[in-house]
Formats: C-alpha cells, structure tokens, sequence
C-alpha cells in the first residue's frame, strides 16, 4: 500500500529544469571513420521521402522513424540497409548513430524484447563486419554509442523520473488517471509502467529528447494500430502537448524542417506545424510497414483524435 501511494505521488513531482524535457545540442561534432560504407549501397526509402517537399519532418526524424518502423516489423534486410545509410550519411554528426540504437532500444516498451535484441545483433555485427579495425571497432560501440550516460539509478529516483515523465507526456491529471487506473488494474505493472517504461526508458538520454521518443512511440504503435488505438492516440497526445517550435534550437536534432521551423511567423502557425508532422508520421506508416491495410485504422484514430483528442475502446 505504502509503495503504491508512494508512486501516485511521484507524478505530481514537477521537473527540476527544462533538461527534463529535451536535451541540449552536444558542441562535440566528431567524425568516425572505422566503419567502410559497403560498396553499390542500395537506395533508402526515406532517401526518397526526404527531397517531398510536402515532408514537414526532418531528413534526420524521417530515417530514424523509419529505421523504428525496421524494428518494429522485424524487417532486418531493411533495417541494415537504412542503418548503413545513417553511419554512411552521417557518420558521427549530431550523434546520429547513438540516436538510432537508443530508439531502437527503447522499443522494446511498445514491441517487446526479442525483436530488439535481434536488431541490435544485426546493427552490431554490421558495423563490426564493415569496420576496418574490427577490434576498436567493438571498443567504440561499447565504450561510445550504446554505453549508459551515467550510473544506473536508484528506486526511488527511477519513480520520481518517471512520474516527471508521465506528467510531461499525459499532464498532470491524465498522469493520475492512468496511475490509479493501472493500480487497480494491476499493481505490479503499475510499477513497471513508472519505474521501467517511464522512469528509465522514456527519459532524455543519450540526445534523445521526449518529442523524439515520442515520435518513435507512435510509429512503432503504428505496427498494429487496430489493436493499440488507445496507446496510439495517448502517445499522439504526448508529443502535441510536449513539441515546441521555438524549442528547435535546443534539440539534438531538428523535429522539422529548418526551412519551415525557420518560417513560422505567428503563434497560429507554430500550433499547426506539430499536427502537421504527425499526420505526416501517421500516413507514413503504412508504406514503411508495407500494410496498406493500416491506412483504414489509423484515419479512424486520426479522425476521432482531432474530434476528441482521444481514443477509448
């Protein structure tokens, strides 16, 4: 019981500082040149997607979601050949490759833990395989792009981080809805839910921002969107309620174009660039899932979520 109130209350804690909520540009611009980019690499479906100039999102967002959407379909061919073309594009800048393999991993919250563990393994062995040091080459991914920022934390801490989660993704009475709700249901996951999901997974590390995460939640939702309206729409909600144009210049990465974000010259237009980019994501997702069938599903949670603003079964 005592454990139970202890985590209703941690989500009425609000952030220490807006770091929370989105992680500053790292100065660091390094550049790598272990990995040899194969020989005759294949074109990349979100290389396409990325010079349609009715694409609001980012060159960056727009391979990164679809590297989520490899992932969440267990699509390893695909997700190699997008995963050769970041390390080939970008190699080290912005700290791509880091971003890539911690959305990837945290998608185990929305798909589960074997096809996480088998895109990591492919990601792994390609970027050994293709390495020419093959030795420094294991030393830089453990040591550099999957190493933790810091030590793990503490219980208590896991709770208050992830009741600062959860109030910055639902607001603070949807954060006490869902709590209680999930204590009733099922206490125990109810302490997975704050501690794992939200306190540890869900956090800004690894230049990973929560409008970020957000994004990759909601195209790994998409995998099955008739089953998971409610989470989708939930998850949709979040990223709306925590993007801010003016927050661009902070972010890892860009969510949007520079070109669009660099436009906006009144508040009406920063209100709509956020659905824009969802929208965007959502009509995405069923061309990277290669399930024409997801299209029906996901304008039924579309049209309800810009009625409402959410989804019940």
């Amino acid at each position: 019981m005592q454990r139970q109130q202890r985590l209703l209350s941690s989500v009425f804690k609000l952030s220490k500082s807006n770091k929370t909520l989105f992680n500053f540009k790292n100065k660091c611009n390094c550049s790598r040149t272990i990995y040899t980019c194969p020989v005759n690499m294949p074109k990349t479906n979100p290389e396409n997607l990325m010079k349609r100039e009715d694409n609001p999102l980012s060159d960056e967002v727009t391979l990164l979601v679809r590297i989520v959407a490899d992932v969440a379909s267990g699509n390893y061919t695909s997700l190699i050949t997008n995963w050769q073309y970041l390390l080939c594009t970008y190699g080290d800048a912005h700290k791509m490759p880091q971003i890539a393999l911690e959305l990837v991993s945290q998608t185990h919250a929305m798909c589960g833990f074997p096809k996480i563990l088998n895109s990591l393994s492919a990601m792994h062995n390609d970027y050994v395989s293709n390495s020419t040091n093959k030795e420094e080459a294991e030393n830089y991914w453990t040591k550099v792009l999957v190493s933790p920022e810091s030590q793990p934390m503490s219980l208590l801490q896991e709770e208050e981080e992830g009741g600062v989660a959860l109030n910055a993704i639902y607001g603070q009475r949807g954060a006490k809805r869902l709590v209680e709700k999930m204590a009733v249901i099922h206490p125990m996951m109810n302490s997975y839910m704050i501690d794992h999901a939200y306190g540890t997974v869900l956090q800004p590390r690894k230049h990973v921002f929560l409008p970020l995460r957000e994004l990759a939640c909601i195209m790994a939702l998409c995998y099955e969107a008739q089953i998971q309206k409610p989470q989708l729409a939930s998850h949709m909600r979040g990223f709306l309620r925590m993007y801010r144009v003016e927050n661009e210049l902070l972010y890892s990465i860009p969510i949007v174009r520079p070109s669009i974000s660099e436009a906006v010259s009144s508040i009406q237009e920063e209100e709509v660039i956020p659905r824009k980019c969802l929208q965007q994501l959502l009509q995405f997702a069923p061309e990277f899932y290669n399930k024409p069938e997801l299209s029906k599903a996901i304008e039924t949670v579309w049209g309800k979520f810009q009625e409402h603003g959410v989804f019940t079964l």
